[in-house]
């Protein structure tokens, strides 16, 4: 119950602090994201168990990363990720990220550990406008990029390219990498 409340608690000060960093009233966000002002105003107040689709509009609302509502506003100085740690999220077709940074509200990068099983393809819609993609390939070959440009990596072979549009991933003997992606900076606010 203690790490809900502390993540409950994370995502309000960081909707909060994007929404008055933006010079958002509740009600322009609520109406932005097309969520109620009371809906948006419990999630502030650390009171509200959103779903996937309400953080969704609120990201897209403030111009953001979902997973930047969940990012530690104050980053210790050193930051240890352990092998067993960090949140893995697995697509259907196989593909494993671990997420090994989020950083939100100046820089907008997130940093992920990737894994691609044999014989996998992901598919990857869009992001944001002004999104770009850095991979590293560390293990095994993989071909991707954009929809149509998509490039063969080898051990030690890196590829950056904008992933505002759709792009895709795949590996006919498996791969590992490691992936970061910059975001464009959120409206209103100056780097």
């Amino acid at each position: 119950m203690v790490a809900l409340d502390v993540t409950t608690n994370r995502l309000a000060r960081a909707v909060r602090a994007h929404r008055e960093s933006r010079g958002l009233s509740l009600g322009v966000l609520a109406q932005k994201a097309g969520i109620s002002k009371t809906s948006l105003s419990k999630i502030e107040a650390g009171q509200g168990n959103p779903s996937l689709e309400v953080l969704n509009s609120i990201a897209n609302a403030l111009n953001v990363p979902v997973s930047t509502l969940f990012g530690e506003e104050n980053h210790p100085q050193v930051h240890i990720i352990r092998r067993e740690e960090g949140q893995v999220t697995a697509s259907d077709s196989g593909l494993h990220v671990r997420t090994l940074l989020v950083d939100g509200r100046s820089h907008r990068m997130s940093i992920y550990e990737m894994h691609l099983p044999a014989r996998a393809t992901y598919r990857a819609p869009a992001h944001l406008p002004g999104t770009q993609e850095f991979i590293l390939c560390l293990e095994g070959e993989m071909l991707l990029g954009p929809e149509g440009q998509e490039i063969e990596l080898h051990p030690g072979d890196a590829i950056c390219f904008a992933a505002d549009l759709p792009h895709t991933y795949a590996s006919i003997t498996g791969a590992k990498a490691f992936l970061v992606m910059q975001y464009p900076p959120a409206q209103g606010i100056e780097l």
